[in-house]
Protein backbone atom coordinates (compact mmCIF):
# COMPACT_ATOMS: atom_id res chain seq x y z
CA UNK A 1 0.00 0.00 0.00
CA UNK A 2 1.43 3.40 -1.02
CA UNK A 3 2.19 5.73 1.86
CA UNK A 4 -0.11 8.78 2.48
CA UNK A 5 0.57 12.48 2.38
CA UNK A 6 -1.16 14.38 4.89
CA UNK A 7 -1.07 18.28 5.42
CA UNK A 8 -2.78 18.35 8.88
CA UNK A 9 -5.11 21.30 9.43
CA UNK A 10 -4.66 21.34 12.70
CA UNK A 11 -1.19 22.35 12.76
CA UNK A 12 -1.16 25.26 10.95
CA UNK A 13 -4.77 26.45 10.77
CA UNK A 14 -7.27 28.10 13.31
CA UNK A 15 -10.50 27.09 14.24
CA UNK A 16 -13.15 29.85 13.87
CA UNK A 17 -16.84 29.76 13.02
CA UNK A 18 -17.45 29.88 9.57
CA UNK A 19 -19.59 33.37 8.34
CA UNK A 20 -23.17 33.35 8.03
CA UNK A 21 -25.03 32.70 5.09
CA UNK A 22 -27.55 35.12 4.82
CA UNK A 23 -30.96 33.97 2.95
CA UNK A 24 -33.73 36.16 2.08
CA UNK A 25 -37.40 36.17 1.35
CA UNK A 26 -37.98 37.12 -2.19
CA UNK A 27 -41.04 38.87 -1.04
CA UNK A 28 -40.34 40.60 2.14
CA UNK A 29 -41.30 44.70 1.67
CA UNK A 30 -37.93 46.27 -0.19
CA UNK A 31 -37.09 49.25 2.17
CA UNK A 32 -36.56 52.46 0.27
CA UNK A 33 -33.12 52.63 -0.25
CA UNK A 34 -32.46 56.31 0.25
CA UNK A 35 -34.03 55.65 3.69
CA UNK A 36 -31.92 52.56 4.39
CA UNK A 37 -28.85 54.35 3.88
CA UNK A 38 -29.87 57.70 5.73
CA UNK A 39 -30.87 55.37 8.98
CA UNK A 40 -27.04 53.52 8.36
CA UNK A 41 -24.95 56.69 7.83
CA UNK A 42 -26.55 57.88 11.27
CA UNK A 43 -26.11 54.43 13.14
CA UNK A 44 -22.18 55.69 12.04
CA UNK A 45 -22.43 58.85 13.12
CA UNK A 46 -23.05 57.61 16.60
CA UNK A 47 -20.48 55.46 17.03
CA UNK A 48 -17.90 57.83 17.97
CA UNK A 49 -19.59 61.38 20.00
CA UNK A 50 -19.19 59.42 23.74
CA UNK A 51 -15.86 58.68 23.14
CA UNK A 52 -14.66 61.88 21.94
CA UNK A 53 -16.60 64.17 23.93
CA UNK A 54 -14.60 63.40 26.87
CA UNK A 55 -11.65 65.33 26.00
CA UNK A 56 -12.75 68.86 25.61
CA UNK A 57 -13.80 68.89 29.33
CA UNK A 58 -11.57 66.32 31.22
CA UNK A 59 -10.48 69.32 33.06
CA UNK A 60 -13.38 70.14 34.40
CA UNK A 61 -14.19 66.30 35.25
CA UNK A 62 -11.11 65.99 37.23
CA UNK A 63 -11.83 69.33 38.68
CA UNK A 64 -15.87 68.80 40.22
CA UNK A 65 -15.16 64.77 40.51
CA UNK A 66 -11.81 64.29 41.91
CA UNK A 67 -10.75 61.79 39.43
CA UNK A 68 -7.01 61.28 39.81
CA UNK A 69 -4.41 61.87 37.02
CA UNK A 70 -4.50 57.71 36.29
CA UNK A 71 -8.31 57.82 36.19
CA UNK A 72 -8.47 60.21 33.71
CA UNK A 73 -5.93 57.91 31.55
CA UNK A 74 -8.34 55.02 32.05
CA UNK A 75 -11.26 56.98 30.95
CA UNK A 76 -9.38 57.78 27.58
CA UNK A 77 -7.94 54.06 27.62
CA UNK A 78 -11.12 51.80 28.28
CA UNK A 79 -13.09 52.88 25.48
CA UNK A 80 -10.31 52.30 22.53
CA UNK A 81 -9.47 48.71 24.50
CA UNK A 82 -13.24 47.61 24.18
CA UNK A 83 -13.47 48.64 20.64
CA UNK A 84 -11.21 45.42 20.38
CA UNK A 85 -12.20 43.47 22.71
CA UNK A 86 -16.07 43.44 22.10
CA UNK A 87 -15.39 43.23 18.06
CA UNK A 88 -16.14 39.85 18.28
CA UNK A 89 -19.42 39.89 20.28
CA UNK A 90 -21.48 41.92 17.17
CA UNK A 91 -21.26 39.37 14.82
CA UNK A 92 -22.35 36.39 17.49
CA UNK A 93 -25.28 38.46 18.79
CA UNK A 94 -26.08 38.87 14.95
CA UNK A 95 -26.70 35.05 14.48
CA UNK A 96 -28.81 34.86 17.87
CA UNK A 97 -31.16 37.38 17.28
CA UNK A 98 -31.47 39.01 13.79
CA UNK A 99 -28.77 41.54 12.37
CA UNK A 100 -31.29 44.50 12.99
CA UNK A 101 -31.90 43.76 16.09
CA UNK A 102 -28.66 43.38 17.42
CA UNK A 103 -28.10 47.12 16.22
CA UNK A 104 -31.31 48.54 18.02
CA UNK A 105 -30.03 46.84 21.55
CA UNK A 106 -26.20 47.87 21.04
CA UNK A 107 -27.76 51.29 20.35
CA UNK A 108 -30.01 51.30 23.68
CA UNK A 109 -26.41 50.43 25.20
CA UNK A 110 -24.81 54.05 24.24
CA UNK A 111 -28.12 55.46 25.23
CA UNK A 112 -27.81 53.78 28.48
CA UNK A 113 -23.83 54.76 28.66
CA UNK A 114 -25.02 58.46 27.77
CA UNK A 115 -27.69 58.81 30.84
CA UNK A 116 -25.39 57.25 33.47
CA UNK A 117 -23.07 60.43 32.45
CA UNK A 118 -25.55 62.72 33.79
CA UNK A 119 -24.74 61.34 36.97
CA UNK A 120 -21.90 63.17 37.54
CA UNK A 121 -20.14 60.45 39.25
CA UNK A 122 -16.62 59.60 38.76
CA UNK A 123 -17.06 55.81 39.17
CA UNK A 124 -20.20 55.88 36.61
CA UNK A 125 -18.35 58.03 34.17
CA UNK A 126 -15.43 54.35 34.20
CA UNK A 127 -18.53 52.18 33.51
CA UNK A 128 -19.59 54.39 30.92
CA UNK A 129 -16.54 54.78 29.02
CA UNK A 130 -16.37 50.61 28.96
CA UNK A 131 -19.80 49.96 27.74
CA UNK A 132 -19.75 52.96 25.53
CA UNK A 133 -16.41 51.40 24.08
CA UNK A 134 -18.04 48.14 24.32
CA UNK A 135 -20.88 48.75 22.22
CA UNK A 136 -19.05 51.10 19.60
CA UNK A 137 -16.82 48.23 19.21
CA UNK A 138 -19.61 45.66 18.43
CA UNK A 139 -21.48 47.68 15.92
CA UNK A 140 -17.92 48.51 14.37
CA UNK A 141 -17.65 44.71 13.57
CA UNK A 142 -21.60 44.28 12.87
CA UNK A 143 -21.83 47.01 10.37
CA UNK A 144 -19.18 46.47 7.55
CA UNK A 145 -20.98 42.63 7.30
CA UNK A 146 -24.72 44.31 6.78
CA UNK A 147 -23.17 47.08 4.03
CA UNK A 148 -22.41 43.56 2.06
CA UNK A 149 -26.07 42.30 2.80
CA UNK A 150 -28.10 45.04 2.48
CA UNK A 151 -25.96 46.94 -0.18
CA UNK A 152 -24.63 44.32 -2.41
CA UNK A 153 -24.49 46.99 -5.83
CA UNK A 154 -23.31 50.30 -3.48
CA UNK A 155 -20.66 48.70 -0.96
CA UNK A 156 -18.28 51.44 -2.40
CA UNK A 157 -20.62 54.28 -1.48
CA UNK A 158 -22.15 53.14 1.72
CA UNK A 159 -18.32 52.30 3.10
CA UNK A 160 -17.42 56.01 2.09
CA UNK A 161 -20.75 57.17 4.19
CA UNK A 162 -19.57 54.77 6.83
CA UNK A 163 -16.23 56.42 6.93
CA UNK A 164 -16.78 59.69 7.14
CA UNK A 165 -20.22 58.97 9.12
CA UNK A 166 -17.62 57.90 12.19
CA UNK A 167 -15.48 61.42 11.23
CA UNK A 168 -18.36 63.35 11.48
CA UNK A 169 -19.49 62.12 14.81
CA UNK A 170 -16.17 62.40 16.47
CA UNK A 171 -16.14 66.40 14.91
CA UNK A 172 -19.39 66.89 15.77
CA UNK A 173 -18.52 65.81 19.51
CA UNK A 174 -15.33 67.43 19.79
CA UNK A 175 -16.29 70.67 18.70
CA UNK A 176 -19.69 71.21 20.28
CA UNK A 177 -19.64 69.81 24.00
CA UNK A 178 -17.92 72.91 25.48
CA UNK A 179 -20.77 74.86 23.70
CA UNK A 180 -23.19 72.26 25.03
CA UNK A 181 -21.50 72.83 27.98
CA UNK A 182 -22.16 76.75 28.35
CA UNK A 183 -25.93 76.29 26.90
CA UNK A 184 -26.49 73.66 30.13
CA UNK A 185 -24.80 76.51 32.30
CA UNK A 186 -21.35 75.02 33.25
CA UNK A 187 -23.05 71.34 33.25
CA UNK A 188 -20.37 68.99 31.91
CA UNK A 189 -22.18 65.87 32.68
CA UNK A 190 -25.57 66.97 30.92
CA UNK A 191 -23.41 68.58 27.79
CA UNK A 192 -21.85 64.51 27.74
CA UNK A 193 -25.43 62.99 28.49
CA UNK A 194 -26.78 64.75 25.50
CA UNK A 195 -24.83 62.91 22.97
CA UNK A 196 -26.78 59.84 23.49
CA UNK A 197 -30.13 61.08 21.82
CA UNK A 198 -28.84 60.17 17.98
CA UNK A 199 -28.23 56.54 19.22
CA UNK A 200 -31.87 56.82 20.68
CA UNK A 201 -33.18 58.04 17.35
CA UNK A 202 -31.35 56.03 15.28
CA UNK A 203 -32.61 52.82 17.46
CA UNK A 204 -36.06 53.97 16.74
CA UNK A 205 -35.51 54.37 13.24
CA UNK A 206 -33.87 51.16 12.99
CA UNK A 207 -36.46 49.57 14.82
CA UNK A 208 -39.44 51.05 13.19
CA UNK A 209 -38.29 49.84 9.10
CA UNK A 210 -39.66 47.01 8.22
CA UNK A 211 -37.76 43.53 8.64
CA UNK A 212 -35.85 42.18 6.19
CA UNK A 213 -37.08 38.45 6.65
CA UNK A 214 -33.61 37.08 6.77
CA UNK A 215 -32.86 33.93 7.83
CA UNK A 216 -29.25 33.05 9.68
CA UNK A 217 -27.55 30.43 9.37
CA UNK A 218 -24.10 29.10 10.08
CA UNK A 219 -22.20 26.43 8.09
CA UNK A 220 -20.03 23.78 9.24
CA UNK A 221 -17.08 24.58 11.04
CA UNK A 222 -14.43 25.39 8.84
CA UNK A 223 -10.65 26.04 9.07
CA UNK A 224 -9.44 29.94 8.15
CA UNK A 225 -5.64 30.55 7.44
CA UNK A 226 -3.33 30.53 10.06
CA UNK A 227 -2.01 34.04 10.07
CA UNK A 228 -0.92 34.06 13.69
CA UNK A 229 2.31 32.54 12.36
CA UNK A 230 2.88 34.89 8.84
CA UNK A 231 5.04 37.60 9.46
CA UNK A 232 3.25 39.64 6.70
CA UNK A 233 -0.13 39.23 8.36
CA UNK A 234 1.79 40.34 11.65
CA UNK A 235 3.42 43.61 10.32
CA UNK A 236 -0.16 44.62 9.04
CA UNK A 237 -1.36 44.12 12.89
CA UNK A 238 1.19 45.96 14.35
CA UNK A 239 0.94 48.75 11.42
CA UNK A 240 -2.62 49.05 12.22
CA UNK A 241 -1.76 49.12 16.23
CA UNK A 242 0.53 51.81 16.26
CA UNK A 243 -1.54 54.33 13.70
CA UNK A 244 -4.13 53.63 15.95
CA UNK A 245 -2.02 54.71 19.12
CA UNK A 246 -0.61 57.79 17.49
CA UNK A 247 -4.80 58.88 16.71
CA UNK A 248 -5.96 58.01 19.88
CA UNK A 249 -3.10 59.99 21.95
CA UNK A 250 -4.53 62.90 19.92
CA UNK A 251 -8.01 62.29 21.00
CA UNK A 252 -7.74 61.93 24.31
CA UNK A 253 -4.51 64.15 25.42
CA UNK A 254 -4.13 66.81 22.94
CA UNK A 255 -7.33 69.70 24.12
CA UNK A 256 -5.54 69.14 27.56
CA UNK A 257 -2.29 69.88 26.50
CA UNK A 258 -3.42 73.07 23.75
CA UNK A 259 -5.15 73.86 27.19
CA UNK A 260 -2.12 73.78 29.06
CA UNK A 261 -0.48 75.62 26.86
CA UNK A 262 -2.65 78.65 26.61
CA UNK A 263 -5.65 77.86 24.62
CA UNK A 264 -8.98 77.97 26.13
CA UNK A 265 -11.65 74.83 26.68
CA UNK A 266 -13.27 76.23 23.27
CA UNK A 267 -10.65 77.03 21.02
CA UNK A 268 -8.84 73.70 22.26
CA UNK A 269 -12.27 71.67 21.29
CA UNK A 270 -12.59 73.60 18.04
CA UNK A 271 -9.25 72.28 17.50
CA UNK A 272 -9.53 68.89 17.57
CA UNK A 273 -13.10 69.21 15.78
CA UNK A 274 -11.00 70.97 12.62
CA UNK A 275 -8.73 67.95 12.64
CA UNK A 276 -11.58 65.67 12.21
CA UNK A 277 -12.43 67.18 9.07
CA UNK A 278 -9.15 66.88 7.69
CA UNK A 279 -9.42 63.01 8.51
CA UNK A 280 -12.82 62.74 6.32
CA UNK A 281 -10.94 64.59 3.37
CA UNK A 282 -8.02 62.27 3.53
CA UNK A 283 -10.47 59.06 3.97
CA UNK A 284 -12.37 60.00 1.00
CA UNK A 285 -9.19 59.99 -1.54
CA UNK A 286 -6.54 58.00 0.57
CA UNK A 287 -8.36 54.77 -0.39
CA UNK A 288 -8.54 55.37 -3.86
CA UNK A 289 -5.13 56.70 -4.35
CA UNK A 290 -3.52 53.33 -2.67
CA UNK A 291 -5.58 51.25 -4.18
CA UNK A 292 -4.06 52.46 -7.62
CA UNK A 293 -0.38 51.59 -6.81
CA UNK A 294 1.50 49.13 -6.84
CA UNK A 295 2.21 49.45 -3.05
CA UNK A 296 1.69 51.31 -0.16
CA UNK A 297 4.65 52.09 1.42
CA UNK A 298 4.93 55.57 0.27
CA UNK A 299 1.26 56.52 1.14
CA UNK A 300 2.31 54.88 4.87
CA UNK A 301 5.17 57.04 5.13
CA UNK A 302 3.60 60.32 3.95
CA UNK A 303 0.59 59.44 6.15
CA UNK A 304 2.38 58.87 9.50
CA UNK A 305 4.67 61.74 8.44
CA UNK A 306 1.84 64.54 8.38
CA UNK A 307 0.41 63.11 11.36
CA UNK A 308 3.55 63.43 13.36
CA UNK A 309 4.56 66.74 11.97
CA UNK A 310 0.86 68.19 13.00
CA UNK A 311 1.39 66.67 16.77
CA UNK A 312 4.57 68.52 17.07
CA UNK A 313 3.47 71.62 15.71
CA UNK A 314 0.50 71.55 17.91
CA UNK A 315 3.00 70.76 21.00
CA UNK A 316 6.03 72.78 20.21
CA UNK A 317 4.85 75.76 18.02
CA UNK A 318 3.78 78.69 18.54
CA UNK A 319 -0.34 78.52 19.50
CA UNK A 320 -0.79 80.90 16.07
CA UNK A 321 -0.63 78.16 13.87
CA UNK A 322 -2.65 75.52 15.61
CA UNK A 323 -5.22 75.31 13.50
CA UNK A 324 -2.71 74.80 10.41
CA UNK A 325 -1.21 72.33 12.53
CA UNK A 326 -4.29 70.19 13.21
CA UNK A 327 -5.36 70.34 9.88
CA UNK A 328 -1.66 68.87 9.01
CA UNK A 329 -2.40 66.61 11.84
CA UNK A 330 -6.17 65.50 10.32
CA UNK A 331 -4.92 64.85 7.29
CA UNK A 332 -2.06 62.41 8.20
CA UNK A 333 -4.39 60.65 10.98
CA UNK A 334 -7.06 60.21 8.16
CA UNK A 335 -4.49 59.05 5.65
CA UNK A 336 -3.13 56.46 7.99
CA UNK A 337 -6.46 54.97 8.74
CA UNK A 338 -7.48 54.85 5.36
CA UNK A 339 -4.54 53.01 4.54
CA UNK A 340 -4.54 50.62 7.18
CA UNK A 341 -7.48 49.41 6.32
CA UNK A 342 -7.20 48.82 2.56
CA UNK A 343 -4.13 47.51 3.00
CA UNK A 344 -5.70 44.68 5.47
CA UNK A 345 -7.83 43.98 2.13
CA UNK A 346 -5.05 44.36 -0.39
CA UNK A 347 -2.89 41.97 0.99
CA UNK A 348 -5.49 39.26 1.31
CA UNK A 349 -6.00 36.71 -1.73
CA UNK A 350 -9.56 36.21 -1.13
CA UNK A 351 -12.52 37.56 0.89
CA UNK A 352 -12.78 35.21 3.85
CA UNK A 353 -8.75 35.71 4.57
CA UNK A 354 -9.64 39.64 4.56
CA UNK A 355 -12.14 39.15 7.34
CA UNK A 356 -9.67 36.65 9.29
CA UNK A 357 -6.66 39.45 8.62
CA UNK A 358 -9.14 41.86 9.58
CA UNK A 359 -10.34 40.68 13.04
CA UNK A 360 -6.64 40.02 13.47
CA UNK A 361 -5.40 43.85 12.68
CA UNK A 362 -8.24 45.19 14.42
CA UNK A 363 -8.64 43.04 17.81
CA UNK A 364 -4.81 43.33 18.70
CA UNK A 365 -4.36 46.93 16.92
CA UNK A 366 -7.31 48.49 19.12
CA UNK A 367 -5.69 46.42 22.21
CA UNK A 368 -2.29 47.96 21.90
CA UNK A 369 -3.66 51.20 20.82
CA UNK A 370 -5.49 51.68 24.19
CA UNK A 371 -2.03 51.34 25.89
CA UNK A 372 -0.58 55.20 24.22
CA UNK A 373 -3.32 57.21 25.81
CA UNK A 374 -2.96 55.41 29.11
CA UNK A 375 1.13 55.47 28.82
CA UNK A 376 0.43 59.43 27.87
CA UNK A 377 -1.35 59.84 30.93
CA UNK A 378 0.99 58.47 33.66
CA UNK A 379 3.93 60.17 31.70
CA UNK A 380 2.02 63.35 32.66
CA UNK A 381 1.74 62.15 36.36
CA UNK A 382 5.08 61.34 36.76
CA UNK A 383 6.66 64.47 35.14
CA UNK A 384 4.12 66.89 36.00
CA UNK A 385 4.41 68.23 32.14
CA UNK A 386 3.65 67.42 28.70
CA UNK A 387 7.36 67.51 27.60
CA UNK A 388 7.69 64.00 27.06
CA UNK A 389 4.79 64.26 24.53
CA UNK A 390 6.44 65.01 21.86
CA UNK A 391 9.57 61.94 22.02
CA UNK A 392 6.26 59.25 22.98
CA UNK A 393 4.91 60.09 19.52
CA UNK A 394 7.99 59.90 17.52
CA UNK A 395 8.71 56.69 19.15
CA UNK A 396 4.64 55.54 17.45
CA UNK A 397 5.55 57.14 14.47
CA UNK A 398 8.91 55.22 13.79
CA UNK A 399 7.41 51.92 14.69
CA UNK A 400 4.16 52.74 12.61
CA UNK A 401 6.80 53.61 9.78
CA UNK A 402 8.69 50.61 10.35
CA UNK A 403 5.52 47.99 10.39
CA UNK A 404 3.87 50.06 7.82
CA UNK A 405 6.80 50.09 5.40
CA UNK A 406 6.51 46.15 5.52
CA UNK A 407 3.07 45.64 5.68
CA UNK A 408 2.13 47.82 2.66
CA UNK A 409 4.81 45.97 0.11
CA UNK A 410 3.07 44.25 -2.73
CA UNK A 411 2.17 40.59 -2.05
CA UNK A 412 -0.14 38.48 -0.14
CA UNK A 413 -0.29 36.85 3.40
CA UNK A 414 0.73 33.19 3.28
CA UNK A 415 -2.25 30.83 3.82
CA UNK A 416 -0.85 27.72 2.88
CA UNK A 417 0.71 25.27 5.25
CA UNK A 418 3.66 26.50 7.79
CA UNK A 419 4.84 23.60 8.21
CA UNK A 420 6.26 20.10 5.44
CA UNK A 421 3.79 18.08 4.72
CA UNK A 422 3.51 14.78 7.23
CA UNK A 423 4.32 11.23 5.55
CA UNK A 424 2.56 8.97 7.03
CA UNK A 425 3.44 5.27 5.99
CA UNK A 426 0.32 2.39 6.82
CA UNK A 427 1.20 -0.43 8.98
CA UNK A 428 0.69 -3.92 7.24
CA UNK A 429 -2.23 -6.14 7.69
Amino acid sequence: MAAQIVNDPEECLDHVPAEPIVTADRSATVRPWLVQAATFVLVGLCMRPLLASIAPVLPEIVRDTGLSQRGASLLTALPVLCLGLFAPVGPLLARSIRADRAVVIILLILVASALLRSLASAELLLFSALSAGAASGMLGALLPGMVKQEFPDRVGLMMGLYVTALCGGIAAASGATVPLQSWFRGSWNWALAIWGSPALVAAVLVWLQPSPRETLTQQNTRFAPCLWRDRLAWQVTFFMAFQLAITYCAFGWLAPILRERGLDSAAAGMALSISMWGQIGASLVVPIWAARQSDQRVTVAASVGLSLAGLLGCFYLPLSGAWLWTIIMGLGQGGMMSVALIIVVLRSPSAGVAMTLSAMSQSIGYGIASAGPLALGLLREHAGHWDHAGPAIVVLALLAVSFGWGAGAAGHVNVMPARAPRIVVPQAQ
